[in-house]
């Protein structure tokens, strides 16, 4: 009997790695899935640039297995908005109640659906933001001085330092992460990326449009703070699998 317990416990750590091995793949694999702003339409966006005057999305960009979450601040008329979309487990039973195998499983899976495969959409993932009015205006004026819908992003000016020659760059990094804004507003949609930016403007300072992204962000930063956002740019990691 003791063997036949230890052959199906070793069987149930192999079922494990396997999931975590297929997992791995989907991550290389799907862009979908690698990272949250790998989708360029969502449900969400759609509802943003239809109901909406003028919309800013604001994440951050980080490694493979970690989750950005959104940031966004949307204008209609005169109301001014805060929302956050944070990617999280649905289910988050306690390490003190043993659970049957088979429930764990249906809740690793619920929440690997969501996080992973979801895109962005008004759900439980979705929450509005208080805030005084006043506040939330000074938030829109604040931003609007910095003119982000102007500026250009590395797209437009290339990434990180200027190469010297056949030099290559000095000073560069490769897991440096980045800052990440859709803009959108009801005939169109852009998207601004900057990697590393707080790093480089260190080294080769200058860039406008690097500096007004790193200004949009303090901004940003500041307004979720006050509205209770303590983990604000915190880029999460995500385990599917608890123990029993």
């Amino acid at each position: 009997m003791l063997h036949i317990r230890q052959g199906k416990k070793y069987m149930n750590n192999i079922k494990s790695l396997v999931f975590l091995t297929i997992l791995y793949s989907l991550f290389l694999l799907n862009p979908n899935i690698s990272l949250a702003q790998k989708f360029n339409s969502a449900p969400l966006f759609d509802i943003l640039k239809k109901t909406a005057d003028s919309t800013i999305i604001f994440s951050y960009t980080g490694i493979i297995y970690e989750y950005p979450d959104y940031y966004i601040i949307s204008k209609t008329g005169d109301t001014v908005n805060m929302y956050t979309y944070r990617y999280k487990n649905l289910i988050e039973p306690s390490s003190k109640v043993i659970i049957p195998r088979a429930i764990n499983r249906i809740i690793s899976h619920r929440n690997l659906m969501m996080m992973m495969q979801e895109p962005p959409d008004i759900n439980a993932l979705f929450e509005v933001k208080i805030a005084e009015k006043e506040v939330l205006h000074k938030l829109w004026q604040e931003l609007a001085k910095e003119m982000i819908w102007k500026i250009k992003d590395d797209v437009d000016d290339g990434e990180g330092c200027p190469s010297i020659g056949d030099e290559k760059q000095p000073n560069y990094i490769y897991d440096g992460g980045g800052l990440f804004f859709k803009l959108i507003t009801k005939d169109k949609v852009k998207d601004l990326r900057f990697y590393a930016p707080h790093h480089f403007e260190k080294y080769c300072p200058g860039r406008a449009g690097r500096i007004s992204a790193i200004k949009v962000e303090q901004i940003i930063k500041t307004y979720f703070l006050a509205a209770g956002e303590k983990d604000f740019g915190v880029l999460k990691k995500h385990n599917p699998l608890f123990r029993n």
